[in-house]
C-alpha cells in the first residue's frame, strides 16, 4: 500500500463555524498510525489498499484556534480506472458539532499528496452547511485551507 495513503491526515479541519456567510479557515493535522490497513501488490507492482485512522487538527478561522479529533477510512483506485490516486471519508467531532469530509488525493512525491474536498455539516453549527478544503499531505500531517458556506 502506499506509504502516501497513510498520510492521508484527513484533513479533518474543522472551523468554528458562526453564522450565515462564507468563512473561510486554514489547519493543521497530526494523525496516528493506521488502525487497520488491507491490501497488497498487484500483478504489475502497484501496491494497493484500504485503511482506517484517526487523528487531531487545529483550525484557524476568523482568529480563533479551534481542536477536534477525526476518524477516516481511505482507498487507493485501480490504475486504469481513476481520476484520484485514493479515496477518502472523514467524520469530524469539534466541540461544536460534528460533520463529515469527502477527499480526492493524488501523488505529489515519495511522501507527499495533494487532496481536495467537501464538507457536509451533521450536528451543531456545521448543521445543514457545506464547504470546500484542500490539503497537502506528509506522512503523518496535513495543512490546508477550506471554506464553510451557509
Amino acid at each position: 500500500m502506499h506509504k502516501h495513503v497513510s498520510a492521508m491526515i484527513a484533513l479533518a479541519l474543522i472551523a468554528s463555524a458562526s453564522t450565515a456567510a462564507a468563512q473561510t479557515f486554514s489547519y493543521t493535522s497530526k494523525s496516528n498510525a493506521p488502525m487497520m490497513a488491507v491490501g497488497g501488490v498487484a500483478p504489475d507492482g502497484v501496491p494497493f489498499g484500504a485503511q482506517s485512522l484517526t487523528g487531531t487538527t487545529e483550525t484557524m478561522m476568523g482568529g480563533k484556534s479551534t481542536s477536534a479529533s477525526f476518524k477516516c477510512i481511505s482507498m487507493t483506485q485501480p490504475a486504469n480506472d481513476k481520476i484520484f490516486d485514493a479515496h477518502m471519508m472523514c467524520d469530524v467531532t469539534a466541540p461544536d458539532g460534528t460533520f463529515t469530509s469527502a477527499w480526492g488525493c493524488n501523488v505529489m512525491g515519495t511522501d507527499a499528496q495533494a487532496c481536495v474536498g467537501r464538507l457536509l455539516g451533521q450536528t451543531g453549527v456545521y448543521a445543514n452547511r457545506y464547504g470546500s478544503v484542500t490539503s497537502q499531505n506528509k506522512v503523518g500531517s496535513a495543512v490546508g485551507s477550506g471554506q464553510w458556506f451557509e
